[in-house]
């Protein structure tokens, strides 16, 4: 009975491919690693030649990883997320230089997570830079109209950012 219930959970585990391509990079390794609520694991690795780079290995179920490359120190890693899951062939494009300006494609799940990220990156970046205006105005008049006009436009965004989180992670089946 014991080596049924381990061979099953052997075979259960399936194997995943990524391929991709990064540019504007030195570093000669990327990683894998799943992101759990409590820990990062380092799942696989990948080398670095001539800018390519695949990676393949076996994974029981749907769950959140990155890759990463990593710089001098924490601070300076560069990563990107993804959802894998099991049988999954993921093609992947990436900028060294720029972590915004990626591609990742592979299932409908993934489509949906990185369209997700990325509409999520864009409200945050402007929430991010109208702070950075509030912040601006604010020093030389926290009551001015341009700094209440932009208080209430950045809560007003804040709202519906976090609304939509909150649709967004009540709507994932999968995710």
């Amino acid at each position: 009975i014991a080596v049924t219930f381990f061979t099953c959970n052997v075979m259960r585990r399936e194997e995943y491919g990524i391929s991709g391509k990064v540019s504007n990079t030195t570093q000669k390794a990327i990683y894998l690693e799943k992101i759990s609520h409590q820990t990062i694991t380092l799942i696989d690795s990948g080398v670095i030649k001539n800018g390519e780079f695949k990676m393949k290995g076996n994974i029981e179920q749907l769950g959140f990883y990155r890759l990463v490359l990593k710089g001098a120190n924490e601070q300076q890693n560069k990563t990107w997320l993804l959802c894998l899951e099991p049988k999954e062939k993921v093609a992947i494009t990436l900028d060294g230089n720029n972590v915004n300006a990626y591609e990742i494609k592979g299932s409908v799940n993934q489509e949906d997570f990185q369209s997700t990220l990325k509409s999520m990156n864009i409200q945050q970046g402007e929430l991010m830079q109208l702070s950075s205006q509030y912040q601006s105005i604010a020093q030389n008049n926290p009551n001015s109209k341009d700094a209440q006009s932009l208080s209430q436009l950045i809560q007003t965004k804040s709202q519906n950012f976090q609304a939509y989180v909150n649709d967004v992670l009540k709507n994932s089946k999968n995710i």
